[in-house]
């Protein structure tokens, strides 16, 4: 066993306990730019779950991520991230 290992948990080497009860803020009013997943461009590899600093991102049915727009500050690190670029951060409506 090494020493890492992958599960619904794990997020970039810590671990969360409970994502769906994160006890945070919701974030989501904050934002001016919102990610949007082009699915067919998307590996499902989820470096951008990793990498996101609210843990608004988890896997979906599909094993392809899912973003929690309530926790989700508009950062673009997912974006970012995303070596196949299927993230795209959009202006907000309204």
């Amino acid at each position: 066993m090494g020493l890492f290992t992958y599960s619904e948990s794990m997020i970039k080497g810590f671990a969360v306990s409970d994502r769906t009860k994160r006890g945070g803020q919701y974030v989501g009013a904050w934002r001016i730019l919102a990610p949007e997943i082009d699915y067919e461009r998307c590996t499902g590899c989820m470096l951008c779950a990793m990498y996101c600093p609210e843990a608004a991102i988890m896997a979906g049915e599909t094993g392809k991520p899912k973003i929690d727009l309530r926790f989700c500050k508009g950062c673009g690190v997912c974006s970012n991230e995303c070596p196949v670029k299927a993230i795209e951060m959009v202006k907000e409506e309204g």
